[in-house]
């Protein structure tokens, strides 16, 4: 009686992987951006593709439970999925994200969608990676610039009073390599804002200033005003400051003084 013994050899690939997001949101900041957290408003969508031209949006993770469209506290998602396809073809994978109002892409800062890189979760071998990839996406949030205007007039006692009822047309501006360039329209003030403003750019932050029209009888006090007004063909450019590289908006008070002509009387007898 003769007795064969077969051996089999089992094979098990492992059939999924993990891919996360972690979101930055700047505003001024240089380096390092702090993250986002769970209140970020921005949608983020997971998509595949075996081709990089086709992306499919992938909702639910390998144990079909929804994968989440925004970040938690740490400014992170993370999903373990498919790595392949059922023929075999390896996935590649990117986060799509909507950007929320008041945000922009530096990269792209008209952009309303972006995405991430691309990222595959296999190795050189074309096996599952058992550890995490993940991919990093960068905000920041727009600014707003404020320019309040007060004119202050010489009563007939020699004190100033506050003239409620007179404005003057105030234009922002950007330095960029040492030309002030125009931001958005000329505005009348009293009170006069700015909003929706990219404060980032060229890898650096936004220096904003502000010139004012001439108002016939009145000067700006240049003290309060503060250092670093610049003048170029007779225009008088103001900086306006950021308390710091985390605020989003800055207010800049400008005060003009009425000028009163000295009389000097001369009295003689006849």
């Amino acid at each position: 009686e003769k007795n064969d013994t077969l051996t089999y050899t089992a094979i098990n690939s492992r059939n999924f992987a993990a891919v996360s997001l972690t979101k930055y949101l700047g505003v001024r900041q240089t380096g390092t951006l702090p993250k986002a957290n769970a209140s970020y408003s921005g949608e983020f969508i997971l998509q595949r593709s075996t081709d990089g031209v086709n992306w499919t949006d992938v909702s639910k993770d390998m144990y079909g439970a929804d994968i989440s469209t925004k970040v938690n506290s740490n400014g992170m998602i993370s999903a373990s999925v498919a790595p392949f396809d059922g023929s075999g073809n390896a996935y590649s994978y990117r986060f799509m994200e909507k950007i929320p109002e008041g945000c922009y892409d530096p990269a792209n800062p008209d952009a309303t969608v972006t995405y991430s890189s691309v990222v595959r979760l296999v190795d050189a071998n074309g096996n599952a990676l058992t550890n995490t990839v993940n991919v990093d996406m960068f905000n920041r949030k727009k600014v707003s610039v404020t320019v309040n205007k007060e004119f202050w007039d010489v009563d007939s006692t020699g004190k100033l009073v506050k003239n409620a009822n007179k404005t003057v047309e105030v234009t922002l501006y950007k330095l960029v390599n040492g030309t002030f360039e125009q931001v958005g329209d000329k505005k009348q003030a009293g009170t006069a804002e700015w909003t929706n403003l990219i404060g980032f750019e060229n890898g650096s932050a936004v220096q904003f200033y502000v010139s004012e029209a001439e108002v016939q009888g009145y000067k700006l006090d240049k003290q309060q005003a503060g250092t670093g007004i610049q003048t170029v063909n007779g225009v008088e450019f103001i900086p306006v400051a950021f308390a710091n590289d985390r605020e989003v908006s800055a207010v800049k008070t400008l005060y003009n003084v009425e000028q009163l002509i000295p009389v000097v009387e001369k009295k003689e007898n006849y």
